[in-house]
């Protein structure tokens, strides 16, 4: 049975987001339907695309969430130095802790050809944030200072993908003191 809502509730829009989160962890952004989606936040079909008008616009806004843009911006925001790419491993690791959204980040990671935007907010990070972080850790955003950043994020990638027997703090300690001697 669903639930009578009103359209426009902002419960029900967070609950089909979160439903997605899970649907689309499990079954990828191909392979779920609205239907499955439905079902687990409990509302009608129907009601679903009252909040995203077609599959695309739900996978669009669940892929940017799957994306370490939010860790990264507000790492940006409060830090620099060493404490800034401190924050970012931390954050970086409670955002995936969950399989959920571990596997989302792989499924949009591979999905980037298929959905332009979704490309679009990759190459953000791998350029314009990139720069940033360069910039407030090495004091410029030369080629070297880029690779550094680069090697940070793509250890960070490695841990996430396949978490190592290391634990996280002393991964994310020695990280940083490698990005140091670099």
């Amino acid at each position: 049975m669903y639930n009578n809502e009103i359209k426009g509730s902002p419960e029900t829009r967070k609950r089909i987001i979160e439903s997605a989160v899970s649907i689309f962890s499990k079954y990828g952004y191909s392979g779920a339907s609205m239907e499955k989606i439905t079902e687990k936040a409990g509302i009608s079909k129907g009601l679903i695309f009252w909040y995203f008008k077609k599959k695309e616009d739900l996978i669009i806004e669940v892929a940017k969430m799957s994306l370490p843009l939010d860790v990264i911006d507000d790492a940006l925001m409060k830090y620099s130095g060493i404490e800034l790419l401190e924050d970012i491993g931390r954050n970086y690791f409670k955002k995936y802790a969950s399989s959920d959204m571990r596997n989302l980040f792989l499924f949009t990671l591979s999905s980037g050809s298929i959905y332009p935007i979704i490309s679009d907010n990759i190459r953000d990070i791998c350029t314009k944030m990139v720069r940033a972080i360069a910039r407030k850790t090495c004091d410029n955003d030369d080629i070297k200072s880029e690779i550094k950043v680069r090697q940070f994020l793509g250890a960070l990638l490695c841990y996430i993908i396949n978490p190592s027997e290391i634990g996280e703090e002393i991964y994310l300690k020695t990280l940083v003191e490698n990005y140091e001697k670099i």
